[in-house]
């Protein structure tokens, strides 16, 4: 539950609401969901900030799907749709406010499904079309001004058909190559080639004129280099069993090109080093990728949310810096009464739905629902949230620019955050910890830290509690403020697993004078969504757990609790980057 209003009750059934939803592909992260009643609608994923919707959704009868993308600057993007492949268009956009700088097509008689765009470096902008399987080399410029794709020159990679897909540029050792990642629906046919650049000079490709090829995986839609590796957007894993979904994949592609024989496989299983990451994308129908040439983050176009053109909010764009922060969206929710709810994301419009007000709320809530237990099993988020407003008429723009500015959060909170030492096991070993019950030691890999190089585990010990004793008037807090009854103190973690077993949590314990202990208070025991065992992905999940520093107050006991192994040898509860906070009103 993220932020709505809803019955004052343990079923906190909303009237309007915004919750963070079981994914209906099972993305560990669940779905992000506007609500009304009983009835729901998708809106993103966590971890993915909406930009916009494609210009067009549809033309001549046919569904705007979106497919290429490349930036032409930091802030001006080329987005290709094709019309249910009788046409594919180009738009000029920017990101900063979406609006709309130039267009040019393909027309309606070849070409008609550009799939990924991909620059030399040499500046040259090539497009790949799933159509005629062939790649292009355009004029942009030329074809934003006359409105019709400018072609300079044409590789005819046809020996590749029906796979033709997605394409990129990468030099290994000061030798140019083509990235050439074929597309299947199926376990046949799915290398991605590994081309001399040179060979872009003559006019068609020849199998056996590569320089190598690799075994990635099926229903690839995109490639692009970041940070000397090979980021690839994807419907399906390898294997041909399971619901189509989006993933991000990170492969060391140059490592590969360098070290392993042409015709390797790279997966979780085969050569596994040199897949160095994955990640869930916005929606199950992920298509182009491209790197934002400042910040980094990746950009992905997608089609659809969990069926090809099966909501136009998905028919768009979305970025991710891939963190385990999360990135920010801001949500604006306006229901007319009368069945229709009206959702923007970050100044953009996501789409109307038909979304009846069916409940009668009595709290507005953030973060949780109004009666129940704490904790992820308990419907609360993991979140930021902020910039709440709630009004009865409609939000204008100065009102909006207000509320997400911080305008209405006075931020009357003083919080004093105290000094942890060791606090995320980067001293190599557990010191400033002191075990109460089992053990405690760090670890390094699967999964890897989420910052620095450790982290703390539960070593092999069926329960394990370790506390660090912190003096509130050493760290510069007041008597008459810990006496006053209204301060209050958060723990915060960053939390792991191997797999989805062994959970825990963390607590605090309130001390006085005499170190005698006023009150002792847990988490809920938690897993962590998504754990992979041995060949991974792994996940870190932010977590906090507040109490009430109750009058008489001196000290504070952080505590680790990694008392819920639940199977084999190991406690594999993980805990990295550990804060405590006290504030006061």
């Amino acid at each position: 539950m993220l932020v709505g209003l809803v019955t004052d009750d343990v079923t906190a059934s909303p009237r309007i609401q915004i919750a963070n939803v079981l994914d209906p592909r099972s993305a560990p992260e669940g779905g992000i969901a506007v609500i009304c009643g009983g009835s729901e609608q998708i809106v993103g994923r966590p971890g993915w900030r909406y930009e916009f919707r494609s210009p067009v959704l549809s033309a001549g009868g046919y569904t705007a799907k979106p497919q290429a993308l490349l930036f032409l600057d930091a802030d001006t993007v080329a987005f290709s749709v094709h019309l249910d492949d009788t046409e594919s268009r180009v738009y000029k956009l920017r990101l900063s406010d979406g609006a709309l700088l130039g267009e040019f097509t393909f027309g309606t008689s070849t070409y008609q499904h550009i799939a990924t765009f991909a620059r030399r470096s040499n500046g040259d902008v090539w497009a790949s079309d799933y159509d005629t399987n062939k790649l292009l080399r355009l004029d942009l410029e030329a074809s934003f001004s006359s409105g019709a794709a400018v072609i300079l020159d044409i590789y005819d990679t046809t020996a590749l058909a029906p796979y033709v897909g997605s394409i990129e540029f990468v030099t290994v050792s000061g030798a140019e190559y083509l990235l050439l990642a074929l597309f299947s629906t199926t376990e046949t046919g799915i290398a991605t080639y590994v081309i001399p650049a040179s060979l872009l000079g003559t006019s068609i490709f020849t199998i056996g004129q590569e320089f190598k090829r690799f075994d990635i995986g099926r229903r690839i839609q995109g490639i692009a280099m970041r940070s000397g590796k090979m980021m690839v957007t994807r419907n399906a894993l390898y294997g041909t069993s399971g619901a189509v979904n989006g993933y991000i994949q990170e492969i060391d592609i140059v490592g590969a090109i360098t070290s392993l024989p042409t015709n390797s496989r790279i997966d979780a299983s085969v050569n596994p080093t040199y897949l160095t990451g994955q990640w869930f994308g916005p929606s199950s129908y992920v298509e182009d990728v491209a790197i934002h040439p400042i910040t980094n983050c990746i950009f992905v176009p997608t089609e659809g949310a969990y069926a090809v053109a099966d909501e136009p909010g998905f028919l768009a764009l979305w970025s991710s810096d891939l963190s385990y922060e999360g990135v920010r969206n801001d949500y604006v929710l306006e229901h007319d009464g009368e069945g229709q709810l009206k959702v923007s994301i970050n100044g953009r419009l996501f789409g109307s739905y038909n979304l009846p007000l069916s409940v009668t709320a009595g709290a507005l809530v953030v973060g949780g629902p109004p009666a129940g237990g704490a904790g992820f099993s308990g419907s609360f988020t993991t979140a930021v949230i902020a910039n709440v407003l709630v009004q009865n008429q409609p939000l204008s723009i100065a009102d909006r620019n207000t509320l997400f500015s911080g305008g209405y959060e006075l931020r009357e909170l003083k919080a004093y955050g105290l000094t942890l030492a060791n606090p995320g096991a980067e001293a190599g070993n557990t010191s400033g910890w002191t075990v109460e019950l089992g053990g405690m030691t760090v670890r390094q890999a699967t999964p890897g830290p989420f910052n620095g190089a450790y982290y703390f585990t539960g070593g092999s010990f069926v329960q394990s509690v370790s506390r660090q004793r912190l003096s509130l008037l050493a760290q510069g807090l007041q008597v008459a403020e810990l006496d006053s009854g209204l301060m209050w103190a958060k723990v915060r973690w960053k939390q792991s697993a191997y797999s989805d077993q062994d959970p825990g949590g963390m607590g605090l314990r309130m001390l006085n004078a005499s170190a005698g202990t006023i009150s002792t208070n847990y988490s809920p025991f938690a897993w962590t969504l998504g754990g992979g065992g041995a060949p991974g992905p792994w996940y870190w999940q932010p977590r906090s757990f507040p109490v009430l520093v109750p009058p008489g107050t001196r000290s504070i006991d952080a505590l680790y609790n990694a008392s819920g192994r639940t199977s084999g040898t190991a406690n594999d509860f993980y805990v990295d980057d550990i804060e405590v906070t006290v504030y006061s009103k």
